[in-house]
């Protein structure tokens, strides 16, 4: 008597496939999930540090009196200095001006990712003839077109900038003060008998007392940073921070002195989709 035989199956059902490919999309909805987190927090945190190597950088820029390549001429007049570039002397040649350092001014134009640097000039003398020693005295006066006699041609020393890796940035100064300018200014040295006195030169934290709105362009914040009535627009800070964030996740810039000397740290603060209320 002849047996049946066993039929097998020519393939996989519809059934069978669909659950396969089901399976296989999720497996990779999951990975590229992954991958992409992956990807943008490495993109978070390159950021981050670029940012913080940059302000590390323009702190280094003031210590070593780095400001332009660009000669230009440099007078005082009764409420700020005035700049020109026709018939410059070279630089260290400006009897009546010093080079006092750099300030940052964020959120330009209302923009969280912009952010300009401008440098400041100051007077050698102050009004009473003698040598400045405080910013006060010294007439503190970004080298921008709001106080260039030459207009439009005169020289202008302001660097215009977007925060890495699309980053946006809020300011707070000491901690509480909400802000959009500080900055770093080198020490201008003490009078002993009418005398300068020479000695290590340090570089100090300042804010614009003035500078309190997010939507300053680049000329009402030079002209704010550099209002010298009354004549104290820009203070001391003993820290700056920066809230930067990617909308996803935050960290904190900190720039502040450290044994005497300016230096900037970064604090990582994981996955929250905004910075603090407080900022």
């Amino acid at each position: 008597m002849l047996g049946g035989k066993n039929k097998q199956p020519l393939g996989y059902t519809i059934i069978e496939v669909m659950i396969v490919l089901a399976v296989s999309g999720l497996m990779f909805v999951i990975a590229a999930t992954f991958i992409n987190g992956k990807q943008e927090k490495t993109a978070f945190t390159a950021g981050v540090n670029e940012m913080a190597s940059r302000l590390q950088d323009t702190i280094e820029q003031v210590v070593d009196g780095r400001f332009s390549d660009i000669p230009l001429t440099c007078a005082v007049g009764s409420s700020n200095l005035s700049f020109t570039s026709a018939g410059s002397p070279n630089q260290g040649l400006n009897q009546d001006c010093i080079f006092l350092g750099k300030m940052l001014h964020f959120s330009e134009g209302g923009n969280d990712n912009h952010y300009e640097t401008f440098t400041l000039a100051g007077s050698r003398l102050d009004s009473s003839g003698a040598l400045a020693t405080s910013l006060t005295g010294a007439v503190p006066t970004p080298v921008d077109v709001p106080y260039s006699s030459g207009g439009a041609s005169a020289p202008v020393l302001t660097t215009q900038q977007s925060l890495p890796q699309g980053l946006t940035a809020k300011v707070k100064i000491n901690s509480s003060i909400t802000n959009y300018s500080f900055g770093f200014v080198q020490s201008l040295g003490s009078l002993n008998a009418g005398v300068l006195q020479s000695g290590a030169q340090n570089t100090g934290l300042v804010y614009a007392t003035t500078e309190n709105s997010p939507n300053d362009s680049e000329t009402a914040a030079a002209q704010k940073i550099g209002d010298n009535t009354p004549n104290t627009h820009l203070q001391s800070a003993q820290q700056a921070s920066l809230c930067v964030t990617d909308g996803s996740r935050y960290a904190i810039i900190t720039v502040g002195s450290n044994n005497a000397q300016l230096s900037v740290s970064v604090k990582q603060l994981g996955v929250v989709a905004s910075c603090p209320p407080s900022y």
